[in-house]
C-alpha cells in the first residue's frame, strides 16, 4: 500500500499573509513620515534648549554680582566706605577673584568693571559684567548685567553702565 500525500491547496490571501509576516521591516514612506516629526520636534525643543542654557548663564552672572554686592556691603559696615579699587587682596579692593574657582563664568563673561559713584551722589558703586563678543549671550542682545550698591539691577542694553528706563530692563524681565 502507497501512501500519498494530501496535498495542500495554497490561496492567494493565505500567501499574501506569509508574505507580510515575513516582511518585517518598514516601508520607505513610513522611514520618510517618522524622520520628518523628529525633524520638527527637533525645530521646536532646540530652540528651547539654547534659551535654558542662556537662562543658566545668566544666572551664573546674576550669583556673581550678588556675591560682590554682598562683600561689598560688608565691607562698607567695618570700613563705612565702599571698596574701589576693583578685585583683589590690596587696600581698597574686594577680596574676590576673577575668574572665579568652580564657575565658568569668565567663558561667558568679560572681567567685571567697577565704577565708583561721583559726586554729589552718596558713596557706592556700580558693578557691571559684559558678555564676550561672539559669545551665546552678546548674540542674544540682551546687554550686560549690572547691579549697584543701591540695589538695583539691571540689562545693560546700550552698554553704558547706567540704568536708563528706556532701554536697559530689569534682571528678570524678557
Amino acid at each position: 500500500m502507497t501512501r500519498t500525500l494530501p496535498t495542500v491547496v495554497r490561496t492567494a490571501p493565505a500567501r499574501a499573509a506569509r508574505c507580510r509576516a515575513r516582511r518585517g521591516g518598514f516601508s520607505l514612506i513610513e522611514l520618510m513620515v517618522a524622520v520628518a516629526i523628529l525633524a520638527i520636534l527637533a525645530s521646536i525643543a532646540y530652540p528651547q534648549y539654547q534659551n535654558h542654557v542662556i537662562r543658566g548663564y545668566r544666572a551664573e552672572g546674576q550669583q556673581w554680582l550678588q556675591d560682590y554686592a554682598q562683600i561689598q556691603e560688608q565691607i562698607f559696615n567695618q570700613f563705612r566706605a565702599y571698596a574701589t579699587a576693583g578685585l583683589g587682596t590690596g587696600a581698597g579692593q574686594v577680596p574676590m577673584l576673577w575668574p572665579p574657582q568652580g564657575l565658568s563664568i569668565d567663558q561667558r563673561y568679560n572681567p567685571p568693571v567697577v565704577l565708583p559713584t561721583v559726586p554729589p551722589q552718596p558713596p557706592g558703586y556700580v558693578v557691571c559684567l559684559q558678555p564676550l563678543a561672539g559669545g551665546p549671550i552678546a548674540n542674544q542682545n540682551d546687554g550686560g548685567l549690572c547691579l549697584n550698591s543701591q540695589g538695583l539691577r539691571w540689562r545693560d542694553i546700550n552698554i553704558n553702565g547706567t540704568f536708563e528706563a528706556g532701554t536697559d530692563r530689569g534682571w528678570a524681565d524678557r
